[in-house]
């Protein structure tokens, strides 16, 4: 832009080149001189094309973050490992329903599974690991696929059943989950999490067999 604006400079300049223009007289009509405009207009458009580039990276960049979320930093299960989060909490202000009637006053104990529960069990898994979409696969068909590590569109699109993404690990940081794959079920008022080492899940496949 600097260039362009100095060669665009030079070549309206009257003293280019060390030349001198005197004063030769007026003939015909005069105008008024329009560099400030052009330079305007030049910088607008150079703008505007900086705009669009600038646009045209930042829809690749939430396009390329929506095919290939960031991994979580989840390392595969080892051993089996079994336990309950209780998703418990205390009411610090009045909490009140859709017409002002108050639901729960403050300080009070309140347990959402005694009141909802959980619609269908959730599997964290790494869909880029063929042995975890297996094992995902052979669950509970209306398990919630939730993924730590791979593409959920993508798998999506390939196995035709709605996958999620634990963005920003806000699901596996509350419910405590080291490593995957793991699988979360209602028990009573808590939340049973297994942690499952497939390893072992296949050696006591082939004792069955």
């Amino acid at each position: 832009m600097v260039r362009k604006i100095l060669l665009l400079s030079i070549m309206i300049s009257p003293n280019v080149f060390g030349l001198t223009l005197h004063d030769l007289g007026t003939f015909g009509e005069t105008y008024p001189i329009i560099e400030n405009d052009l330079l305007e207009v030049i910088e607008g458009r150079v703008k505007k094309i900086d705009q669009n580039v600038l646009n045209q990276k930042m829809a690749q960049h939430v396009k390329h973050k929506v095919l290939h979320p960031v991994p979580l930093p989840l390392g595969s299960a080892t051993e089996n490992r079994v336990f309950f989060y209780d998703p418990s909490f205390f009411v610090e202000n009045d909490i009140r329903d859709h017409k002002g009637k108050i639901m729960w006053k403050a300080g009070t104990h309140v347990n959402p599974l005694e009141h909802t529960s959980l619609a269908a069990p959730m599997l964290f898994f790494d869909g880029s690991d063929d042995n975890h979409l297996q094992w995902a696969l052979a669950e509970n068909a209306s398990s919630r696929l939730i993924l730590t590590k791979g593409s959920p569109l993508q798998l999506e699109e390939k196995i035709e059943r709605p996958v999620f993404f634990d963005q920003q690990a806000l699901l596996t940081k509350k419910l405590k989950i080291q490593f995957i794959p793991a699988r979360v079920t209602q028990e009573g008022v808590v939340l049973k999490i297994e942690e499952i080492d497939l390893s072992r899940l296949k050696n006591t496949e082939k004792v069955k067999k």
